[in-house]
Protein backbone atom coordinates (compact mmCIF):
# COMPACT_ATOMS: atom_id res chain seq x y z
CA UNK A 1 0.00 0.00 0.00
CA UNK A 2 1.49 3.56 -0.65
CA UNK A 3 1.60 6.92 0.83
CA UNK A 4 -1.55 8.12 -1.60
CA UNK A 5 -4.01 5.53 -0.65
CA UNK A 6 -3.22 5.46 2.73
CA UNK A 7 -4.51 9.08 2.88
CA UNK A 8 -7.89 8.23 1.01
CA UNK A 9 -8.53 5.26 2.89
CA UNK A 10 -11.83 6.91 3.96
CA UNK A 11 -13.65 5.26 1.07
CA UNK A 12 -14.05 2.37 2.39
CA UNK A 13 -12.40 -0.26 5.02
CA UNK A 14 -13.04 -4.47 3.90
CA UNK A 15 -12.66 -6.63 7.02
CA UNK A 16 -13.76 -10.71 6.56
CA UNK A 17 -15.27 -11.56 9.73
CA UNK A 18 -15.79 -15.38 10.63
CA UNK A 19 -19.28 -16.36 11.68
CA UNK A 20 -18.87 -16.68 15.64
CA UNK A 21 -17.37 -13.20 15.56
CA UNK A 22 -20.78 -12.13 13.77
CA UNK A 23 -23.14 -14.81 16.14
CA UNK A 24 -21.03 -14.10 19.38
CA UNK A 25 -21.46 -10.02 19.17
CA UNK A 26 -23.52 -8.15 21.74
CA UNK A 27 -23.91 -4.91 19.59
CA UNK A 28 -25.64 -6.39 16.34
CA UNK A 29 -29.82 -7.15 17.68
CA UNK A 30 -30.03 -11.03 17.87
CA UNK A 31 -32.73 -10.76 15.26
CA UNK A 32 -30.82 -8.69 12.75
CA UNK A 33 -28.30 -12.20 13.23
CA UNK A 34 -31.54 -14.36 12.56
CA UNK A 35 -32.36 -12.37 9.67
CA UNK A 36 -29.02 -12.73 8.01
CA UNK A 37 -28.07 -15.58 5.88
CA UNK A 38 -26.17 -18.06 7.99
CA UNK A 39 -22.77 -18.82 5.75
CA UNK A 40 -18.94 -19.63 7.41
CA UNK A 41 -17.84 -15.85 6.74
CA UNK A 42 -19.47 -12.37 6.56
CA UNK A 43 -17.90 -9.27 4.59
CA UNK A 44 -18.20 -6.12 6.30
CA UNK A 45 -17.43 -2.79 4.79
CA UNK A 46 -16.53 0.25 6.23
CA UNK A 47 -18.06 3.22 4.89
CA UNK A 48 -16.35 6.81 6.42
CA UNK A 49 -17.74 9.99 6.00
CA UNK A 50 -17.24 12.93 7.49
CA UNK A 51 -19.55 12.25 10.83
CA UNK A 52 -20.77 8.88 9.82
CA UNK A 53 -19.60 5.02 9.45
CA UNK A 54 -22.22 3.33 7.71
CA UNK A 55 -21.76 -0.77 8.07
CA UNK A 56 -22.54 -3.09 5.39
CA UNK A 57 -22.82 -6.46 6.06
CA UNK A 58 -22.78 -9.47 3.18
CA UNK A 59 -22.72 -12.72 4.03
CA UNK A 60 -20.05 -14.75 1.84
CA UNK A 61 -18.65 -18.42 2.24
CA UNK A 62 -15.12 -17.59 1.30
CA UNK A 63 -12.45 -15.24 3.14
CA UNK A 64 -10.79 -15.15 -0.57
CA UNK A 65 -11.84 -11.49 -0.87
CA UNK A 66 -9.96 -8.36 -2.90
CA UNK A 67 -10.60 -5.00 -3.08
CA UNK A 68 -10.21 -3.49 -6.41
CA UNK A 69 -9.53 0.10 -6.28
CA UNK A 70 -8.84 2.54 -9.30
CA UNK A 71 -7.35 6.18 -8.98
CA UNK A 72 -9.64 8.26 -11.75
CA UNK A 73 -9.20 11.68 -13.45
CA UNK A 74 -12.36 12.31 -12.58
CA UNK A 75 -15.74 10.45 -12.88
CA UNK A 76 -17.84 10.45 -16.00
CA UNK A 77 -20.38 8.42 -17.68
CA UNK A 78 -18.39 7.19 -20.63
CA UNK A 79 -15.17 5.79 -17.73
CA UNK A 80 -18.61 4.41 -15.41
CA UNK A 81 -19.28 2.22 -18.65
CA UNK A 82 -15.52 1.40 -19.87
CA UNK A 83 -15.01 0.10 -15.87
CA UNK A 84 -18.81 -1.65 -16.49
CA UNK A 85 -17.94 -3.34 -19.96
CA UNK A 86 -14.34 -4.33 -18.37
CA UNK A 87 -15.76 -6.32 -16.01
CA UNK A 88 -18.32 -7.89 -17.76
CA UNK A 89 -15.85 -8.87 -20.75
CA UNK A 90 -13.68 -10.31 -17.79
CA UNK A 91 -17.08 -11.98 -16.61
CA UNK A 92 -16.85 -10.67 -13.12
CA UNK A 93 -20.48 -8.99 -13.01
CA UNK A 94 -21.37 -11.79 -10.67
CA UNK A 95 -18.38 -11.97 -8.39
CA UNK A 96 -18.66 -7.86 -7.31
CA UNK A 97 -20.05 -7.78 -3.57
CA UNK A 98 -20.24 -4.45 -3.59
CA UNK A 99 -19.06 -1.10 -5.33
CA UNK A 100 -18.63 2.80 -4.38
CA UNK A 101 -16.75 5.75 -5.46
CA UNK A 102 -16.16 9.52 -4.46
CA UNK A 103 -14.29 12.49 -5.81
CA UNK A 104 -12.43 14.11 -3.01
CA UNK A 105 -10.99 16.76 -5.24
CA UNK A 106 -9.55 17.02 -8.80
CA UNK A 107 -7.57 13.77 -9.27
CA UNK A 108 -8.78 12.54 -6.33
CA UNK A 109 -11.60 10.24 -7.50
CA UNK A 110 -11.78 7.00 -6.64
CA UNK A 111 -14.48 3.90 -7.75
CA UNK A 112 -13.80 0.66 -5.81
CA UNK A 113 -14.89 -2.82 -5.70
CA UNK A 114 -15.22 -5.67 -3.31
CA UNK A 115 -14.82 -9.17 -5.29
CA UNK A 116 -15.39 -12.67 -4.47
CA UNK A 117 -12.50 -14.93 -5.74
CA UNK A 118 -14.00 -18.32 -4.47
CA UNK A 119 -15.34 -19.33 -8.18
CA UNK A 120 -13.28 -17.04 -10.37
CA UNK A 121 -10.67 -19.84 -12.18
CA UNK A 122 -7.56 -19.15 -12.13
CA UNK A 123 -7.76 -16.28 -9.57
CA UNK A 124 -4.42 -14.30 -9.07
CA UNK A 125 -4.06 -14.47 -13.29
CA UNK A 126 -7.31 -12.86 -13.19
CA UNK A 127 -6.09 -10.21 -11.13
CA UNK A 128 -3.47 -9.30 -13.11
CA UNK A 129 -6.10 -9.17 -16.33
CA UNK A 130 -8.07 -6.74 -13.75
CA UNK A 131 -5.17 -4.63 -13.45
CA UNK A 132 -4.30 -4.18 -16.92
CA UNK A 133 -7.76 -3.66 -17.93
CA UNK A 134 -8.19 -0.25 -16.37
CA UNK A 135 -4.67 0.58 -16.64
CA UNK A 136 -5.54 1.03 -19.63
CA UNK A 137 -8.44 2.94 -19.29
CA UNK A 138 -8.62 6.48 -20.33
CA UNK A 139 -8.43 9.11 -17.27
CA UNK A 140 -7.48 6.32 -14.86
CA UNK A 141 -4.14 7.24 -12.56
CA UNK A 142 -3.56 3.95 -10.71
CA UNK A 143 -5.42 0.46 -10.00
CA UNK A 144 -4.57 -1.05 -6.12
CA UNK A 145 -5.50 -4.48 -5.55
CA UNK A 146 -5.89 -5.55 -1.98
CA UNK A 147 -6.30 -8.71 0.13
CA UNK A 148 -8.96 -7.62 2.61
CA UNK A 149 -8.11 -9.68 6.06
CA UNK A 150 -9.73 -12.32 7.82
CA UNK A 151 -10.42 -12.15 11.77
Amino acid sequence: MDADYDKHIKISKGLVVKKEEILSNSIIPKEIIRSVKETPYYLLIFIIREEIIKINLFPIDTNNIKKILINLVEFSPELVNAISENLKQLQLKDHILFTTGICYSEEACYYESYLNLKNIENGEKILNEIENAFKNLPKVLKVIIEDIATI
